[in-house]
């Protein structure tokens, strides 16, 4: 198990990299490799889902092992018409203390994009639907305008808000409640500058703390990239009204040094339950390193921090991963995986050794 000496670790590691960043040279670690922003892959600005051009020809031809000369799609019929796909399929092991160990198979995501383009390069339709978990994850209309440099987006879309990791589960994303499974409804303004990417959005906020007529969600999110480093900030407000508010503020930065893109986030969290008058404020981190060992192969370690109310002593939770993934050939990727967890003792679900495999494929 992690001691609780070293839970300082992403913290230090965190401050550090924002510090000597500047000195150095779809998941956030390949736009760190490759030096893109997020809108540079992804149909939505944000990140997330279907792969613009760029991206699909990214994953087809930088991220496998072995490429090939065989035919190939890439899912554009036309300048108005583009589809696409994503398959995931998981096996787990879990072993849990003073209990029997359980393992199981789930088909975690089978998503089908479609992209229609009235007008290509200004106006887009965009559908993500998720045949694994019946419901339409994002369904929303973009418009940019003719430099292609701000745009508008209204219907239902993933929040604006830090970085978004693949893994929903992180405790950046599963605390913070703005994750790829819990989209909303609503408008959202951005701004695609050089260096600069800032977006802000205004939703129901029936992700987290339920839904009125008047108490909305205010989520906005800033980022600048450079070649070798970049760093942003985030935050969101939930206004409950009646129920419970939550506000949160989330810092985090991404380099590429030593041969490792090196990704850190740091979100505040604070819920005031009406009801019941209780106020309480937590934090979660999270700390990535990825490692190219050789094409097709990269190698991840996490480490994870939550602190759920910082008036209750000795209830951190911390986790570390070590995964490898491996694309062999096009439209494929397999991932292994272990994660050790530990938590408060009384909890046994929070002290638990994972096993994991996953089978990913994409288009």
């Amino acid at each position: 198990m992690i001691e609780k000496a070293t839970l300082c670790t992403p913290f230090l590691l965190f401050f550090g990299l924002l510090l000597f960043a500047s000195a150095s040279l779809a998941e956030p670690y390949l736009a760190v490799r490759s030096g893109q922003k997020c809108v540079a892959c992804h149909v939505n600005p944000t990140g997330g889902g279907k792969r613009t051009d760029f991206g699909v020809a990214y994953g087809l031809n930088e991220m496998p092992a072995s490429v090939g000369d065989t035919p190939y799609i890439d899912g554009r019929v036309n300048q108005h018409l583009a589809f696409g796909a994503n398959f995931r399929f998981n096996a787990e092991y879990r072993a849990v203390p003073d209990s029997a160990d359980g393992s199981q198979f789930s088909t975690s995501r089978g998503s089908l994009y479609l992209q229609a383009d009235p007008i290509p390069g200004r106006l887009t339709l965009y559908a993500d639907h998720d045949f694994a978990d019946s419901q339409t994850r994002e369904l929303f209309v973009l418009a940019w305008n003719q430099e292609k440099n701000a745009y508008l987006k209204a219907g239902r879309f993933f929040l604006p808000f830090g970085y978004r990791y693949e893994d929903d589960t992180a405790f950046v994303r599963s605390v913070s409640g703005i994750n790829m499974t819990s989209a909303d409804d609503g408008v959202e303004a951005g701004l695609e500058l050089d260096q600069w990417s800032v977006h802000a959005a205004i939703s129901n906020g029936s992700n987290t703390s339920g839904d009125s007529d008047d108490g909305k969600q205010l989520s906005i999110n800033a980022h600048r990239v450079e070649p070798g480093w970049r760093v942003g900030a985030g935050a969101n407000h939930n206004d409950g009204r009646g129920s419970a508010d939550k506000d949160m503020l989330a810092v985090f930065g991404a380099t590429r040094l030593a041969g490792i893109e090196w990704l850190a986030e740091l979100d505040w969290i604070r819920e005031d339950n009406i009801n019941t008058g209780e106020d309480k404020t937590g934090y979660a981190a999270l700390l990535e390193l990825n490692r190219l060992l050789r094409p097709g192969h990269n190698l991840k370690l996490t480490l994870e921090y939550y602190e759920p109310d910082r008036d209750v002593d000795e209830d951190e939770q911390n986790r570390l991963s070590l995964l490898w993934e491996y694309v062999p050939v096009r439209y494929l990727q397999l991932r292994v995986g272990y994660r050790q967890a530990e938590g408060i003792p009384q909890n046994p679900s929070q002290n638990t050794d994972l096993f994991f495999a996953q089978l990913h494929s994409w288009l």
